[in-house]
């Protein structure tokens, strides 16, 4: 009897050891699963489960992914990643959108996590463990230029939003109208939940610009054509991004815009087998995230601290993913190059 109990403990203790050789990244993530912005976060949640599927096939350490709601609001985002960290005991940290990035970036580097976002606001500076994968502001601002001088507008009036990315984006328009001489007439200011613009659209028309520059997400980037629409004001509207966080894309018809780097066909393509849709806004960076952080974790067979860990990502060169080919930067951005659109039937197209 005493020889059986003694096998049997043999075989627990090996199944245990075996058990404990096979080790797993752990990547907590924190996206919009409900409210207005739902759409963005289902989209991207099904592209990291794809990355993470695709990665596990072909490796012996494994990407467990574990979601959180935040509802793109800045506090349900900490209280996540505080669990994420202290609960879940993750290896790294992915988050969607710039006020989400911005509060989190701090607490990752308090607790020596890795924290890769996707941000027009700067948190690839916000310290050494925070990366960011998104086309730079200061480099979809220069395309907007290019293209108003092309045009030839020497006069313009804009509408922006006060929050995190829309300053960023607001900030680098500005710097380089400055520098191309082109004037700006009026500046108006917005804050989410915002609902009447007719008084803003009403003084837009008193100054008498070219065209409008205007940042904003759903709901207000819905409300701010509509009644421009109910206004019968026909001036042109420019803008970075936004036409890809509404789900309703044809009230920007006919107006070009600038956009972050686009997936490639097949990526897109693969997506779409896969989930019966297109792929939305952050979904390519998503994937390539969750690729990136795969290879970047696993060493010889074993998994990496967040320090070694962000030094390789600092040396990364070329990685070919759903964006295309880039590379990190000294301040840790995922290079990606900006792109110009328009909107035709509902439908965005590249002029370039």
């Amino acid at each position: 009897m005493k020889k059986l109990i003694t096998i049997l403990l043999l075989l627990t203790l090996i199944t245990l050891i075996g058990c404990n050789n096979q080790e797993t990244i752990k990547l907590g993530v924190t996206l919009p699963l409900t409210g207005s912005l739902a759409f963005i976060g289902e989209s991207s949640q099904e592209a990291m489960n794809l990355a993470a599927e695709e990665f596990n096939t072909n490796s012996d350490i494994k990407i467990e992914l574990i979601f959180e709601d935040d509802m793109f609001e800045p506090s349900k985002a900490i209280n996540n990643v505080n669990k994420l960290i202290n609960i879940n005991d993750v290896n790294a940290i992915i988050s969607l959108g710039s006020p989400v990035g911005t509060v989190i970036a701090p607490i990752a580097q308090e607790n020596n996590i890795l924290h890769v976002g996707i941000a027009s606001a700067d948190i690839a500076t916000l310290g050494s463990l925070n990366f960011n994968h998104w086309t730079p502001p200061k480099s979809q601002a220069k395309k907007l230029v290019e293209k108003l001088n092309e045009d030839n507008i020497t006069k313009i009036s804009v509408i922006t939003m006060n929050q995190e990315g829309g300053i960023a984006i607001r900030n680098e328009v500005f710097n380089e109208l400055e520098k191309n001489n082109i004037r700006v007439l009026l500046e108006e200011k917005f804050t989410q939940g915002e609902k009447d613009f007719k008084t803003i659209w009403n003084k837009i028309k008193e100054s008498d610009p070219e065209i409008v520059f205007f940042s904003a997400i759903s709901p207000e980037f819905e409300l701010i054509l509509k009644q421009r629409i109910e206004l019968g004001l026909d001036i042109p509207v420019v803008t970075i991004e936004s036409p890809d966080y509404t789900d309703e894309p044809e009230l920007y018809n006919d107006n070009w815009f600038i956009n972050a780097a686009e997936p490639t066909e097949e990526f897109k393509d693969k997506f779409e087998s896969e989930f019966g849709n297109a792929p939305r806004v952050f979904s390519g960076n998503a994937y390539d995230i969750v690729k990136v952080l795969g290879q970047i974790f696993v060493e010889k067979d074993n998994l990496i601290g967040s320090e070694i860990a962000a030094t390789k990502l600092m040396e990364l060169d070329q990685f070919k993913g759903a964006m295309g080919s880039f590379y990190v930067d000294s301040e840790g951005t995922f290079v990606t190059e900006a792109i110009t659109k328009k909107m035709v039937d509902g439908k965005s197209i590249t002029l370039e």
